[in-house]
């Protein structure tokens, strides 16, 4: 019966073992996500576009949302993650920055 039950425990050891590393890849998927959207956002505010192309391009598979509204400007990142049969999970952050003075950009 104790070989049983330790079986059974230590199953149940890994299983909660590996959902943690699930949620700690997923807190650095965001850091990733929110690390990405702030490096957009402020090369947009500094009018280097070809820069934040870059960045957006090195981010694949993940996308990148760009909204310019007057001179703010507001970049949402996203990415999903996936876990076997277990389905995925969308991470999201955003940036938002106003555009430097002297800067111009679309309106």
């Amino acid at each position: 019966m104790v070989t049983i039950e330790l079986a059974v425990a230590i199953l149940v050891a890994a299983f909660i073992t590996g959902m943690l590393c699930w949620v700690v890849a997923l807190i650095g998927l965001r850091t990733v996500c929110q690390d990405n959207a702030t490096e957009i956002a402020r090369q947009l505010a500094r009018g280097d576009q070809a820069a934040a192309m870059r960045v957006s391009d090195a981010i694949r598979p993940a996308t990148a949302e760009i909204r310019s509204d007057g001179d703010d400007i507001t970049v949402a990142v996203r990415a999903e993650a996936r876990w076997g049969a277990l389905g995925s999970v969308t991470v999201r952050a955003t940036a938002a920055v106003t555009r430097e003075p002297g800067v111009q950009g679309p309106r």
